[in-house]
């Protein structure tokens, strides 16, 4: 076990002076001292880790489900990339990169959580600014989330934001989750589905002003957040101070600018308003009947 670990972590060491060092820190068998060099050598990455699996180059939970890394772009100090294992009550540390999880962080004491096990075909993430925080939660077997390819933005506001996003998402392409006002936050329930090209933002990103007073008319950022088991539709829109209660559908290319407070039901339009209350819906396709759509969602 030690000699794949020792051949793993060099791979990923530059210079032959630290390789040696950490094969020597091997064969003492001084296994904090390795993740100790490895916090180092990985500059202004803060990794937090007591249960680590090593096999066939990979990253694994310890639950063996793989989670695969792409590229890093971290300036900064104090930023935290947790993978956060809720089986052992423990975080894994992201040692290597993979083809999947593109981040760029600028600036300081930022954290990112990745609940695991998790499946990421793609997921983009720019931090620019001090104190942000991202998190997203893990899948079941029973609610499989699939994040294809969204893009996080937390971006260049004076005071901290959040984007928290629950268990079981399912994220397809060209999904936008924006914070880039200060103080604002998305909040996301579990098991909630979104279309391609869902766009939620958190402000309106420019100052409108009163050309006769001077006044900034939109000055006031508001919080998003959405319940449990929601579906936004395609190339929905979700502006600041959007509320959507549990099992609410927006219909596809729906602007929504306001809280709606009623659950099971249906919003849609330009602005949004209630077409249908009631109403509820399922992962799997239409063509079945009731039952059968109630023993696929249990199985």
């Amino acid at each position: 076990m030690r000699q794949i670990l020792a051949k793993l972590l060099c791979c990923f060491i530059p210079g032959k002076e630290n390789r040696r060092k950490v094969r020597d820190a091997l064969s003492r068998n001084k296994y904090d001292i390795i993740l100790e060099k490895i916090t180092k050598l990985h500059e202004r990455i803060d990794v937090i880790s007591k249960n680590v699996d090593f096999a066939n180059g990979q990253i694994l939970s310890i639950t063996k489900d793989p989670l695969f890394f792409g590229n890093l772009n971290i300036k900064g100090n104090g930023n935290v990339i947790l993978i956060w294992n809720e089986d052992v009550k423990d975080y894994v540390p992201l040692l290597q990169s993979k083809p999947g999880l593109f981040i760029d962080i600028d600036g300081d004491n930022n954290t990112i959580k990745i609940g695991c096990p998790q499946i990421i075909e793609r997921l983009n993430i720019f931090i620019h600014g001090n104190g942000h925080e991202f998190s997203i939660g893990k899948y079941t077997k029973k609610f499989k989330g699939h994040v294809i390819s969204p893009t996080i933005c937390l971006l260049n506001t004076k005071a901290p934001c959040k984007i928290i996003i629950g268990d079981n998402a399912n994220i397809n392409k060209d999904v936008l989750f924006v914070c880039n006002e200060s103080n604002t936050q998305i909040i996301v329930g579990n098991n909630c589905r979104f279309a391609e090209g869902v766009a939620i933002w958190s402000s309106d990103s420019h100052a409108i002003v009163d050309t006769k007073t001077n006044k900034i008319l939109n000055k006031s950022p508001g919080q998003i957040r959405i319940g449990d088991w929601c579906w936004c539709g395609y190339r929905s829109y979700l502006g600041k101070n959007t509320v959507l209660p549990n099992y609410t559908v927006v219909g596809a290319k729906s602007v929504v600018t306001k809280p709606f407070t009623q659950e099971y039901t249906v919003i849609a339009g330009n602005p949004a308003k209630v077409i249908k209350t009631g109403v509820r819906h399922y992962d799997e396709r239409a063509d079945c009947t009731f039952q059968e759509l109630e023993e696929l969602s249990n199985s």
